[in-house]
C-alpha cells in the first residue's frame, strides 16, 4: 500500500516542466541541444554515447541515470519518429521514479532486518508522502539512484556485520 501511494503521488509529476538542472543533464549528458544562430538558423549538436558516461569532469553528471535515460529516449525516438533533440519528459524521468520508489522498499526492508516492523511501515509512509522524497524521485538527475543505493548499502551492511561474509561487503562497496 505504501509503494502504491508513493507511485500515485509521483506519476502525475513525471510530465511537469523541466527544471534547470534537468535540462542541463538532458542537454550536456543525454541528447545534446539545438543552437540557434543570430540569423535564426538552427544547428543540432548530438552527443556521442560516451558523453553520457564521461561528460563533465566536475562529477556533476549522474552517469547511471544519463546512460539509462539516453537508451530509453533513443528507443522512444526510434519508435515514434521524433527528432533527435526531442524528449518525452515522462520517459526521461522513468529512471528517477523507479529507483526513487524502490528506495522506499529498501528502507522498509532494512528496518525489517532490524526487527522494527512498525518503524518500517512508518518510514515507508513518511517517505511516500514527504515532498522532498517525492521531488527527488522524479527529478531527471541521479538523486533517486543515490537514495536507492544508500538504502541498499544499509541492508548489505547489516548482513555484512551480522554474517561477516565477503559477498555482503562487496555488495556494500558496489552500492557506493
Amino acid at each position: 500500500a505504501g509503494l502504491t501511494l508513493a507511485t500515485a503521488l509521483r506519476v502525475p509529476r513525471l510530465a511537469r516542466t523541466i527544471e534547470r538542472d534537468e535540462q542541463d543533464t538532458l542537454r550536456r549528458n543525454i541528447l545534446g541541444f539545438v543552437y540557434i544562430e543570430d540569423d535564426g538558423t538552427d544547428q543540432h549538436f548530438e552527443l556521442p554515447l560516451k558523453a553520457a558516461f564521461w561528460e563533465d569532469g566536475q562529477a556533476n553528471n549522474p552517469f547511471l541515470f544519463s546512460v539509462l535515460a539516453r537508451i530509453t529516449l533513443r528507443a522512444w525516438q526510434g519508435f515514434s519518429g521524433a527528432e533527435p533533440w526531442r524528449a518525452s519528459l515522462p520517459l526521461l524521468r522513468l529512471w528517477a521514479i523507479i529507483p526513487g520508489v524502490l528506495s522506499l522498499a529498501a528502507v522498509w526492508w532494512w528496518l525489517h532486518l532490524m526487527k522494527r516492523p512498525r518503524a518500517a511501515a512508518l518510514a515507508l509512509f513518511l517517505g511516500a508522502v514527504h515532498p522532498m522524497h517525492v521531488d527527488y524521485s522524479v527529478q531527471a538527475r541521479g538523486y533517486a539512484f543515490v537514495m536507492l543505493f544508500v538504502s541498499l548499502a544499509l541492508c548489505a551492511g547489516w548482513f555484512a556485520l551480522n554474517e561477516g561474509k565477503w559477498r555482503h561487503w562487496l555488495a556494500v562497496a558496489a552500492c557506493f
